[in-house]
């Protein structure tokens, strides 16, 4: 494990304690997962699998909070709006 030395104003390290208290945990947990919940994640292998079904259900949260607005549309229309678009350009705008 490394060690890393942070300069942070007095005011911002109390205050950073105190929420990593209200939430149980030690000051340095609590910068990780800070720092963790900001970082990208680095992509999985492709032969990592869920080890339970809440992992699963975690996984499906992530995505759903990540999705557009409104539903997906019907793959057929989808195909058909693409093939109308090949066989005559953009419409007017």
């Amino acid at each position: 494990m490394a060690t890393i030395q942070l300069d942070i104003p007095e005011e911002d390290r109390q205050r950073f304690a105190e929420q990593a208290q209200r939430e149980g945990k030690t000051l340095d947990a609590w910068l990780i997962s800070v720092a963790r919940q900001h970082s990208p994640r680095p992509a999985a292998p492709a032969d990592v699998r869920f080890r339970s079904v809440e992992e699963l259900r975690a996984f499906f949260r992530e995505i759903a909070a990540n999705a557009g607005p409104g539903p997906e549309p019907d793959w057929e229309e989808h195909l058909k709006n693409i093939d109308e678009s090949r066989r005559h350009g953009l419409p007017e705008v």
